[in-house]
């Protein structure tokens, strides 16, 4: 039995045995992932806590020594104020309220770190006065002054005798003891600085309490659920714990150790980092449950599981979809051919057609040279592009296509000169003549390219080449002529083409095609359809934009002036081609489409309604313009007549709401207000203003403002008991005899008449 006889005899579908193999694939990678999982759980659980220890605990020393630190340094720049002076140096009476007032004000700072302070004592030695959020009084009747004359003598060896007190052994005196308002708070966290600052003998001393319950609330505020904190001193004292049974377990005789990790009574594990604070140099150990993982692993029901093998099965369908289809298609292809139908499996099939293709090669050579045109023009549009770089496929391409490799190359880029019918000619119209034209060039213009010719971002575009530079350039001058006349002759119309420098690498195609672009934007030519040459002084930059083009577009957009908008756009259309640089053109046409679009946004539209294709088109297209004329154009139907469209729909809607306004700021105003004072508070142009009026009240601006003072007048005249002389002081009126002559001819009663009468 041979092996044809073999393959006939499989049945199985390629499809099912691309099914089970994803299948096994599936299972396998679920088993090793399972068991990977499990046996790394436990060592990285250990090292995510480590890690999240370190950070809450270095994070809570960062944020509680800010905090303390900026409160020590408010306290600083308090005690050397004015102030704090003037209460250190001299004996406070209560007839002193006011130096009294100032010096509580500072202490307490209620503004920022009022709800840090439990309480604030600054006593005078000197004087024997006291001032402390409770009061003012005689330091002999505090009841704790032996502790405070001990914190005065703190610390005297050092030159700076500021620092920060805990006091854990004084007890707190209840508020309702007759002993609270001369007892100094103390017990807790303490700043103690003495005055004056920085000197051998100081005098002064300030304590101030720190509230312990905001202190523990900053620490409380960065742990998690799964997180506790332990701080204790320096002589690893407790101070303050999160959960006091662990730390219990933490705590060794009545120290703590540092350790990295510790197990409580409830057999939960824990990673403890400790970080040192700069405030009393007490440690702060964040200690994070290890087990976290392990407790939200445990939440995954039944359901979750289905989820899961849901969105698996979901994947595996997806997949073997998207491997068969392939070959699904492949095969439908061959069938559609109507030579045979499948035998055995779907790649039985395939490898029984694969073969007849081999013996097949005349009629694969036949399909190569029958599509040969279409593919060496996408090779060209390729080329252009810059995106054929690599060697090997240079070199497929010309074997592939049987293109001759010449010494000198050089691209030519060609538009219709569409002058004198820049305004009738539409963008699709010039696509299908363009497009017919190259369908339908004769065949010895053919001849004359190396590459064809194309159409290609809204231009012809073809490529010259030949082993000698002379007969290059008269090819290309013979191409020039004959397609001036073929396009004049069938088509009525003429074409300006430019040529790029003369290059020796056919890899340089990219760059002359963007000199040829250059070259056709060039404008100095005394024949418009003369062929224009690339020279090297086009590449020089545009010194300056001018930024005049930009206003008048935004002065006429906003004032939806559609005439001067077009005006804008010719006067641009014409400052484009004084221009040689394809870079510089790309630069002001872009910054002409950002001002309009500005322009847009300014008087409120939406760029998504008035542009519901996208901002993204209308920038591609005008980058792929090269001709100034088709800028001209774009500009304005593609940017100016939509944006002016919608902002006329959206005044029309705004008309009413925009009068209503405009009467109640006339009123409010007396008509003492201008036209340009008037835009400008209801953000909208002049002109607008001025079309609103026409339109609802069939007057002009001044003869609104007319209006308005007359009828101020009446009520004026009626209903107050000012002078005639007053009144027209008040409308603004140069003098009485003015008001008067106005005033009788609109009403046919002098002012002085009007009032008897009515």
């Amino acid at each position: 039995m041979t092996m044809k006889d073999t393959a006939k005899k499989r049945k199985i579908p390629y499809r099912v045995v691309l099914l089970m193999s994803l299948f096994f694939l599936v299972v396998v990678f679920v088993f090793l992932f399972t068991v990977i999982t499990i046996s790394d759980y436990r060592r990285e659980s250990r090292e995510i806590a480590k890690r999240e220890a370190e950070y809450t605990a270095e994070r809570i020393v960062s944020q509680v020594d800010e905090r303390f630190d900026n409160l020590w340094q408010y306290y600083l720049k308090t005690i050397s104020g004015s102030a704090m002076n003037y209460a250190l140096e001299n004996d406070l009476e209560y007839q002193d309220i006011d130096h009294y007032l100032e010096v509580q004000e500072l202490l307490a700072d209620s503004k920022i770190f009022g709800e840090y302070i439990n309480g604030y004592t600054f006593i005078n030695f000197n004087t024997r006065k006291v001032i402390s959020n409770k009061g003012m009084f005689s330091f002999v009747d505090m009841k704790n002054k032996p502790f405070l004359n001990e914190l005065m003598t703190m610390n005297n060896e050092k030159l700076d005798k500021n620092y920060w007190y805990y006091d854990n052994v004084t007890e707190p005196v209840a508020k309702t003891s007759r002993d609270y308002r001369l007892t100094a708070e103390t017990r807790g966290i303490d700043i103690v600085m003495k005055l004056p600052n920085q000197t051998p003998r100081a005098y002064g001393l300030l304590i101030v309490n720190i509230n312990e319950s905001v202190w523990q609330g900053w620490i409380n505020a960065l742990v998690s659920d799964y997180e506790q904190v332990v701080v204790t001193d320096k002589n690893g004292k407790l101070i303050y714990a999160t959960d006091k049974s662990l730390a219990d377990a933490f705590q060794t005789g009545d120290k703590f150790h540092d350790a990295e990790s510790l197990q409580d009574e409830d057999g939960r594990s824990y990673m403890i980092h400790g970080v040192t604070s700069n405030v009393m140099s007490w440690r702060y150990y964040v200690l994070r449950d290890i087990n976290y993982g392990v407790k939200n692993i445990s939440r995954l029901n039944l359901n979750n599981m289905l989820i899961m093998l849901a969105i698996v099965l979901f994947c595996l369908g997806l997949a073997l979809y998207f491997m068969y289809l392939p070959v699904k298609n492949l095969v439908k292809s061959f069938r559609e051919d109507g030579k045979d139908e499948a035998s055995g499996s779907d790649l039985d099939f395939l490898e029984n057609r694969y073969a007849q293709e081999k013996k097949n090669r005349k009629q694969l050579e036949a399909k190569v040279s029958r599509d040969r045109k279409k593919i060496q023009e996408l090779f060209e549009l390729r080329l252009i592009r810059g995106e054929v770089k690599n060697d090997d496929e240079w070199n497929d391409y010309f074997q592939g296509l049987a293109i001759k490799k010449c010494k000198y190359y050089a691209t030519a880029v060609m538009v219709l000169n569409l002058k004198g019918e820049l305004d009738t000619k539409d963008n699709i119209s010039e696509d299908a003549l363009c497009l017919k034209i190259v369908e339908n060039l004769p065949e010895y213009l053919n001849s004359l390219t190396w590459m064809p010719l194309v159409y290609n971002a809204c231009t012809m575009f073809c490529i010259f080449g030949e082993d000698d530079e002379g007969a290059l350039l008269e090819k290309i001058m013979d191409f020039h002529s004959g397609m001036q006349k073929h396009v004049d002759g069938v088509y009525g119309n003429k074409i300006i083409m430019g040529v790029s420098a003369t290059h020796t690498d056919y890899r340089h195609i990219y760059a002359a095609y963007r000199e040829s672009v250059n070259a056709l934007t060039m404008e100095t030519v005394k024949d418009e359809d003369e062929c224009r040459f690339y020279l090297l002084k086009m590449t020089e930059r545009v010194e300056a934009f001018d930024p005049s083009f930009e206003e008048n577009i935004k002065v006429a957009v906003k004032a939806s002036d559609k005439e001067q908008c077009y005006v804008c756009i010719d006067n641009f259309h014409n400052y484009l081609k004084t221009l040689s640089s394809m870079d510089d053109i790309y630069y002001v046409i872009l910054r002409m489409i950002n001002a309009i679009l500005e322009a847009a946004k300014s008087v409120g539209l939406e760029y998504k309604i008035v542009f519901p294709n996208g901002l993204r088109v209308i920038y591609r297209d005008m980058l792929a313009a090269v001709e100034p004329s088709f800028v001209r154009r774009y500009l304005k139907y593609a940017l100016i007549d939509p944006i002016l469209l919608a902002r006329s729909e959206k005044l029309e809607d705004n008309t009413k709401v925009v009068m209503e306004r405009l009467e109640k700021l006339i009123d409010d105003t007396e008509g003492a207000i201008s036209l340009t004072e008037c835009a400008a508070k209801l953000d909208v142009h002049p002109t607008y203003i001025w079309k609103v009026l026409k339109m609802e009240r069939g007057m002009a601006f001044g003869e609104f403002i007319e209006f308005v003072k007359l009828k101020k007048a009446k009520e004026l005249l009626l209903r107050t008991s000012l002078s005639v002389n007053d009144i027209s002081d008040r409308l603004g009126y140069a003098n009485p005899q003015a008001f008067t002559r106005l005033f009788t001819k609109e009403t046919g009663l002098s002012p002085a008449k009007f009032r008897k009468l009515y």
